[in-house]
């Protein structure tokens, strides 16, 4: 990857991945697309945050949810393959959620 870092989500398969959010020395919301030889920096999420859940079957379709901001968030983002957009909150703030499914069928 192109930044080093702990603590953050992702999605897809080892031939379309996405990395996202984290943190460095710092948390931050750099996301990173992977097509099965190279990482490429994509937009960023809104929020920063590490310690997030996220699923999805590809780098051009997941979700970013909860995490530390550095409170817990409820916050959950979805992304396009192209930008990450707010969707609707999880109903309580957490930190290092679980994750399984798809965005569009996601626990």
């Amino acid at each position: 990857m192109n930044t080093a870092r702990q603590l953050l989500g992702s999605a897809g398969t080892y031939t379309s991945a996405l990395a996202f959010g984290g943190s460095t020395t710092t948390q931050v919301a750099v996301t990173e697309s992977y097509n099965g030889t190279n990482w490429t920096e994509v937009a960023d999420l809104n929020e920063v945050k590490q310690q997030l859940g996220g699923c999805g079957a590809s780098n051009t379709s997941a979700l970013a949810f909860a995490g530390e901001v550095p409170g817990n968030t409820a916050n959950t983002e979805l992304w396009n393959g192209s930008n990450w957009t707010e969707v609707n909150n999880l109903n309580e703030t957490k930190n290092s959620p679980g994750s399984l499914g798809i965005a569009t069928a996601a626990l």
